[in-house]
């Protein structure tokens, strides 16, 4: 099944450190969406895994046979009544041979900026959302945008167990194809800038994470 007649359209298409990122629009008038749920289009499943694995052939340059997929997670419904813009992210490419392994991202929109009070205080711990600014007993601590936005996110749930794909979902609204480690990558790099306040977010085995700074008393 050919999905790029008309299912689609590349609008753009970026490489950074993270990878490559094509940014997708959906025809909501293509057929399949009349026939699938007419008057409710959902974007069915085999339909995203074609989409990705297309994306891939254009981009490698190759012609690709999908033999076996694994460990893939439909977070929510791809409605094209509610949005039409998609974005993917390749984050890694690895051909072995004739076999190509592929980690891939699923963006419905871009991040929406985490609501919470303008300053949060753990301890020795203080998060000014305002000025965007982390400090650890007193001393500001830099961050990249995304792990404040992680940090934020957590502290907004204090003591509340977040499993990873649930963070990965708000805090960077992804939807992914593939395995996907970047929680626990910017979760490590986090705690070695919190310092003494590391211990401030714990691990839940076989659920992801949680903010506990008085556990960690």
């Amino acid at each position: 099944m050919k999905l790029l007649n008309g299912f689609f359209f590349v609008e753009a298409a970026t490489t950074d450190d993270e990878g490559t990122c094509y940014r997708l629009r959906l025809d909501p008038q293509h057929v399949i969406f009349r026939a699938h749920f007419p008057g409710n289009p959902i974007t069915p499943g085999v339909c995203i895994v074609q989409l990705v694995t297309e994306l891939l052939e254009w981009m490698t340059g190759r012609r690709l046979e999908l033999r076996r997929v694994v460990n893939v997670k439909f977070l929510h419904v791809l409605s094209p009544a509610e949005r039409t813009s998609v974005q993917v992210l390749f984050r890694s490419v690895d051909f072995d041979g004739a076999q190509c392994r592929v980690k891939a991202v699923l963006n419905r929109t871009m991040p929406r900026p985490t609501e919470a009070a303008d300053t949060m205080t753990f301890g020795e711990l203080t998060i000014d959302t305002a000025s965007h600014t982390v400090r650890v007993s007193g001393e500001e601590v830099a961050l990249t945008p995304k792990e404040f936005d992680l940090l934020v996110f957590l502290a907004s749930n204090k003591g509340i167990a977040l499993s990873r794909e649930k963070i990965l979902q708000k805090v960077w609204n992804y939807d992914y194809f593939g395995e996907d480690r970047t929680v626990d990558t910017h979760v490590k790099m986090l705690r070695g800038h919190l310092g003494k306040c590391r211990s401030y977010i714990a691990t839940v085995w076989g659920i992801g994470y949680k903010f506990d700074p008085d556990a960690a008393r």
